[in-house]
């Protein structure tokens, strides 16, 4: 059970951005809470930053408009009531 236990962590923690691969924007799930995205190059750099002081109750995304960004490999991660989770997404 303990391993079961473990895989369910791993999935819950999963971004689950879609659509990837995405030409205009992307959708990425949320829950209430403080919340800070970040979409970064693949040198590091921050292309796009969102932040909320508080999610509202029942919002279960944030769309990021990505239709101004070079088509590539990128970097998405929320930080979201002391979770950090990452994602590699393509613009196309």
């Amino acid at each position: 059970m303990g391993s079961d236990e473990s895989e369910m962590n791993d999935n819950q923690l999963a971004l689950g951005i879609y659509p990837n691969p995405s030409s205009d924007e992307i959708n990425v799930p949320v829950v209430s809470g403080d919340l800070q995205i970040n979409l970064r190059n693949l040198n590091g750099s921050i292309v796009r930053r969102i932040d909320m002081r508080r999610v509202p109750n029942g919002l279960e995304k944030i769309s990021v408009d990505v239709s101004d960004i070079p088509s590539g490999n990128y970097v998405i991660t929320r930080i979201q009531n002391g979770e950090t989770v990452s994602e590699i997404i393509v613009i196309q």
